[in-house]
């Protein structure tokens, strides 16, 4: 099967509506909760993140170290080149941290905060 006839393009793809500034992702707009809304809205983003296995490692490794008791901090480098997906992992990261924050506060009258 090839590609095109496997492949399904979204709706703002098909209908000419796709803005080119989606293309251009700022960390900065997204932690400010400025930007485009593909990036801001989790669902939307993560609709539109494929999970690689990279990405999946990635996550894995800094929620490991920052949950960790033994860990006392630690550098990850990124080392990609442009267009390599640092940005979006740092998006990735922020929505995922967000996300387990908003989740402990709906928690926190059933759970010892130490």
């Amino acid at each position: 099967m090839s590609v095109k006839k496997g492949s399904t393009p979204r709706d703002d793809v098909l209908q000419g509506e796709l803005d080119d500034a989606i293309f251009a992702a700022s960390f900065g707009k997204l932690i400010r909760n400025d930007g485009p809304t593909i990036y801001r809205d989790p669902d939307q983003f993560f609709r539109n993140t494929h999970p690689t296995a990279a990405l999946a490692k990635l996550c894995r490794d800094v929620f490991g170290r920052l949950t960790s008791t033994t860990e006392a901090g630690a550098i990850l480098r990124l080392s990609t080149g442009f267009g390599g997906g640092k940005t979006h992992a740092l998006m990735t990261l922020w929505h995922l941290a967000k996300a387990a924050v908003e989740s402990h506060r709906d928690r926190a009258g059933e759970v010892h905060v130490s």
